[in-house]
C-alpha cells in the first residue's frame, strides 16, 4: 500500500511530541559533573534520536541514529569501554540496516 502526505501528516504530531518530551529531559539531564565537564554523551545521543525522530517520520530511525551517535561519541572520546555490549550490538545492526536500506 502506498503511504501518503496524510498518513504522515498523522504521525507527525505524535513524533514531535517524543521529542519535545526527549529535549526537555536532555535540558534537565545535562548536569554538570565533579569534574566541571560532565558527560553528556548520552545528551547529545538522545538529542540526535529526538531531532531526528520528527525529521524522518520514524521513530525506529530516530532511535537508531541515538544508538549510532552514542557509540560514536564513546569511540572518539576512548570510552569505549563504557558503553554496554548491548548498545554496541544494537549500534552496529542499526549501522548495517541504513547501509544496506
Amino acid at each position: 500500500m502506498e503511504q501518503t502526505t496524510a498518513g504522515n501528516s498523522k504521525s507527525s504530531p505524535p513524533l514531535c511530541v517524543l521529542g519535545g518530551a526527549a529535549l526537555r529531559c536532555l535540558r534537565h539531564g545535562a548536569r554538570i559533573g565533579r569534574d566541571g565537564l560532565g558527560r553528556h554523551d548520552r545528551n547529545r545521543a538522545g538529542g540526535v534520536a529526538a531531532v531526528t525522530m520528527p525529521l524522518t517520520y520514524s521513530i525506529a530511525t530516530g532511535i537508531g541514529l541515538g544508538f549510532i551517535t552514542y557509540a560514536l561519541i564513546k569511540l572518539i572520546a576512548g570510552r569505549f569501554a563504557d558503553a554496554k555490549p548491548a548498545v554496541l550490538v544494537l549500534a552496529l545492526i542499526f549501522a548495517v540496516k541504513f547501509a544496506l536500506g
